[in-house]
């Protein structure tokens, strides 16, 4: 602290970050203020969300072959809770299931076509397109 023409001078010693929240926190509410306050925020991002349309992958895209947002999350939804019960169905008759394959590898000609799979598999890992080329010139002995 100095004593320049008699006006003392004091060090507030703010922190910086925090006069940067604040500043954030006051531009935030005048920007809500300004569109609405937080429900007509609110309302246009879901607005926009609604709106918006994906590829396949749900990623953002326009033009052929996209579907509404809205519309990929709940097939999503629905192919995950349909993946969920398959799944706990077929744990569930996983014993039934498994006799019943073996009843069907245990028929002849089940076996029998399973050895031909067996068979020709083997046969082409064996069998061999490479073709080597070679070109041979000779040169004469006159120059």
């Amino acid at each position: 602290m100095g004593n320049e023409n008699g006006i003392a001078m004091a060090s507030l010693q703010i922190n910086a970050d925090m006069v940067k929240n604040m500043v954030k926190q006051a531009v935030a509410v005048s920007v809500a203020d300004a569109l609405g306050g937080n429900k007509g925020i609110i309302q246009g991002i879901v607005s926009a969300m609604l709106d918006r349309t994906v590829n396949d992958h749900g990623k953002p895209a326009t033009g052929y072959g996209t579907v509404p947002f809205a519309d990929f999350m709940v097939k999503e939804q629905l192919c995950l809770v349909a993946k969920e019960v398959l799944s706990e169905f077929l744990n569930e008759k996983k014993d039934q299931i498994r006799d019943q394959l073996r009843k069907e590898l245990a028929k002849p000609q089940r076996v029998k076509s399973l050895i031909g799979k067996f068979i020709e598999q083997a046969e082409a890992g064996l069998s061999s397109n490479w073709n080597f080329g070679c070109e041979i010139t000779f040169k004469s002995d006159k120059s």
